[in-house]
């Protein structure tokens, strides 16, 4: 069979599902189910009522209906489906034309070596009417299909407990497995509707500069360490490591020269990445390398924008000195933050 089963993350989403639901009914492309994950939320029957006989779809939940968080949400999903293609949407989100899932399914189907293969999105914009194209995005698991066989191939997993950033965590695995054999399909077509939502976790300062900081670092070590579990060279997974670390400096001056609340909070996790994926490697670190990465790293992130009218408040050589003594970083005195992930127990610092 060539079911695509769509997994649909919800909480409380009565006021957006049925244009997302919509949205998939009208695809050209039949051979699909779809899977509403109610993550502690009211029930969906009325909306399954008026949809069943349109499509096929259906709700399920956790027995004890706890709010966990998308990721939970998805992996539940995942695990309570067994189609050979996946594919994740946001409750609040749309398919972008009724061609989107054809465009994926042929996307995915064009070489046996195709694993994954992702569409360009669109994100609406919160202040104005404008629109942000996302191209070769690997953060966000929107406007991709996955083949299920690959991903149990290589066990690929949301990090168990993670809330925030839970997205990029899954699909940085996707991308440390992926090889000559299971390759990441890019398309031109634009595939999916990124809306926005006011009240959306992602659009408010206390993601930006807090949460999602640490959720990142939370999901860039889960990454890593399943990628060791299962046998990814380790040339490999120290470049990503690297890769990883300078995106993390990049963004941790960014968050002081916006928003200082959460800089103490930001500080630790930085710490704890630097003890697990850098500092075994550190020997390796030449200057040579810390002016590539900084360089491609820096000259990125202002061309795109993130870094207008900051100056880091510290360089990267002290940022690793520091980290490497185990110093103590400034930071606001104001800093009322208290964020951990849920559930690290995951997490071992060896």
């Amino acid at each position: 069979t060539n079911m695509i089963n769509i997994i649909i993350p919800a909480y409380n989403a009565h006021s957006t599902i049925d244009r997302c639901l919509a949205s998939i009914l009208i695809q050209s492309y039949k051979d699909f189910d779809v899977t509403i994950v109610n993550d502690g939320g009211d029930s969906y029957s009325d909306t399954i009522s008026r949809y069943k006989k349109l499509i096929k779809v259906r709700e399920i939940s956790s027995t004890d209906k706890v709010n966990r968080g998308a990721g939970y949400a998805r992996q539940f999903g995942l695990d309570h489906t067994n189609g050979e293609f996946v594919m994740f949407m946001d409750a609040d989100d749309v398919l972008y034309t009724p061609y989107a899932l054809q465009s994926l399914y042929d996307g995915i189907i064009a070489r046996p070596t195709f694993a994954v293969s992702a569409g360009r999105f669109i994100e609406e914009c919160e202040y104005n009417d404008e629109t942000i194209l996302h191209q070769e995005d690997m953060v966000w698991v929107f406007g991709k299909l996955y083949k299920r066989a690959f991903l149990n191939a290589y066990n690929i997993r949301f990090c168990p407990g993670s809330r925030w950033n839970e997205d990029n965590g899954f699909n940085c695995c996707v991308r440390l497995c992926s090889n000559d054999n299971a390759q990441i399909n890019f398309l031109t077509d634009v595939v999916y509707c990124w809306t926005n939502q006011p009240n959306s976790i992602t659009k408010n300062d206390t993601y930006a500069y807090g949460k999602s900081f640490v959720g990142n670092i939370e999901n860039m070590l889960w990454a890593i360490k399943h990628a060791k579990k299962i046998g990814i060279p380790e040339d490999r997974i120290n470049q990503f490591a690297l890769e990883t670390f300078f995106s993390q400096y990049q963004y941790m001056m960014e968050v002081y020269g916006r928003d200082k609340r959460f800089l103490h909070q930001n500080w630790e996790w930085m710490q704890v990445f630097y003890d697990i994926a850098i500092r075994p490697i550190k020997d390796t670190i030449t200057e040579d390398v810390i002016t590539m990465y900084y360089s491609y790293t820096m000259s990125r992130a202002y061309s795109n924008g993130y870094m207008n009218e900051i100056v880091p408040i510290i360089g990267i050589y002290d940022f690793i000195n520091i980290l490497d003594v185990k110093q103590e970083f400034e930071y606001d005195e104001n800093d009322q933050s208290d964020y951990f992930p849920s559930d690290s127990s995951w997490l071992v610092v060896r």
